[in-house]
């Protein structure tokens, strides 16, 4: 069970308050309670001592005139159980005093001693008529008569120094466990906080615990995590955005090459007859097209970066506008030797679109089917009558897509296939642009393709309903 850092301080607090009292009052009570029982053999021994004291001042009493031999007479008893005993008159006047007599032995006493203990006083009636103060201190409690008022001391003193040992002993487990559950999780924060601030996103803070702390520091890797994969797509996209220049580079030097050595041959007179200036008119205008092609998708590249790209819709029938786009296409695809078709029963349904911008979704995916290699392509067009869609499928018989580029061919500046860029030309920003248009169109684009089977690219688009 995980507790709280708050119930954990509430549990430390009332432990070092409650558990050093409950430890000084039962110790209290258990001695106590054994005190009793020996307090019992204590009581019946004093009993006994009195009686031997008043017996022994009533029998030699006729010697209150003469105190050194009174004292000579009741001096065993006095050494025996480490008395004084001061005998007054009625009125108070000093008859006599053992402390006169006797050298005190400090050796004796205990540490918890007082001076002198007093412990019974009475009158006594020596002669018929004649009474005096009899009083009896103890010099030290720990004689057997007196242990009483000893042990009650050590009692005491015990209780209280073990209360104050739990005490000690409770503050210095809780101050521990503290600084192992607060301080050290919190002195890894620091830690990682430092190495995050050199670069290094890769420490990561282990805490089992679902406490606060633990919440802490989850949401503080978390945090970490986050950085780091944003860290990792900024790296990503600055390389892509490096290879894209080095693309441009190339994809424009190419063609701006080809267009110059055929116009300087058609200025040096190498073109005799017209068909060969025809044919380089031709490569002229495909190189020219090809940059117009470049141009536009940098345009449409950028717009889509400031969240700009127009689009402006307006409600068509999809059979009529499918079958409009499909035979737009179908002449120049197959001038290059390519077969293109579409299925014969496409649904009639009205759709809320930008034409150019989906002709131009269709037209990106048709030539990227061409371009990597492409004999035979297929639109294929279906109604998704749960979904109330419109699903609209490119499929060829080219090289495909390797497992490993399917997951980032919609990402800005990737192309698969690097090391064939030159032959398969495009920039990279086809199938992201697509992706885009499609998305303002409330539709998914998606991919099915396995290397050396061809690809099926498909999209989707709601049907109006008004």
């Amino acid at each position: 069970m995980n507790i709280g850092l708050k119930m954990r301080l509430v549990i430390a607090f009332v432990t070092i308050i409650v558990l050093p009292i409950l430890t000084t009052l039962g110790l209290l009570t258990y001695m106590s309670s054994h005190a009793k029982i020996n307090n019992q053999d204590l009581d019946t021994l004093l009993q006994e001592l009195f009686i031997e004291v008043q017996s022994e001042v009533k029998e030699h009493s006729r010697y209150f005139d003469e105190p050194d031999l009174f004292y000579s007479k009741i001096e065993p008893l006095i050494t025996k159980f480490d008395i004084n005993i001061t005998i007054k008159t009625v009125d108070q006047k000093m008859i006599f005093n053992s402390k006169d007599y006797q050298e005190r032995d400090d050796s004796r006493k205990s540490r918890f001693n007082m001076d002198e203990i007093e412990i019974y006083a009475t009158k006594l009636e020596v002669d018929p008529g004649h009474f005096v103060n009899v009083e009896i201190s103890a010099n030290s409690s720990s004689e057997t008569p007196f242990q009483g008022l000893q042990q009650i001391l050590m009692s005491i003193f015990i209780s209280i120094g073990s209360g104050i040992v739990v005490l000690i002993l409770l503050i210095i487990i809780w101050t521990w466990y503290i600084a192992k559950t607060v301080l050290n999780p919190l002195r890894q924060v620091f830690t990682a906080t430092e190495e995050m601030s050199h670069g290094n996103l890769n420490y990561e803070i282990s805490y089992n615990k679902k406490d606060e702390i633990g919440r802490f520091i989850n949401g503080f890797n978390l945090m970490r995590t986050n950085l780091k994969e944003a860290n990792n797509r900024q790296k990503k996209l600055e390389k892509n955005r490096k290879e894209l220049i080095a693309s441009i580079s190339h994809d424009l030097r190419t063609p701006l090459a080809s267009i110059k050595g055929y116009v300087e041959g058609l200025q040096d007179g190498i073109a005799h007859d017209v068909e060969m200036r025809n044919r380089y008119l031709d490569v002229i205008k495909k190189k020219t097209d090809q940059l117009d092609h470049l141009i536009e998708d940098l345009f449409d590249f950028s717009k889509l970066e400031l969240n700009e790209l127009p689009m402006e819709k307006v409600v068509v029938d999809s059979e009529q506008y499918f079958s409009d786009v499909y035979n737009h296409m179908k002449l120049d695809i197959e001038q290059r030797d390519v077969e293109f078709s579409i299925n014969e029963d496409y649904p009639s349904r009205p759709i809320n679109i930008d034409k150019y911008r989906v002709q131009q979704v269709i037209t990106n995916l048709v030539d990227n089917a061409i371009r990597y290699g492409g004999t035979k392509v297929t639109l294929a067009v279906e109604e998704l009558e749960e979904t109330q869609q419109i699903l609209i499928s490119i499929s060829d018989n080219g090289s495909g897509i390797g497992k490993e580029d399917l997951p980032h061919i919609f990402n800005r500046f990737y192309r698969a296939e690097k090391s064939r860029s030159s032959e398969h030309g495009g920039t990279g920003l086809g199938l992201a642009i697509s992706n885009e248009i499609i998305k303002a169109h409330h539709g998914e684009l998606s991919v099915k393709s396995e290397r050396g089977k061809g690809s099926t690219i498909s999209f989707t688009i709601p049907c109006f309903i008004k």
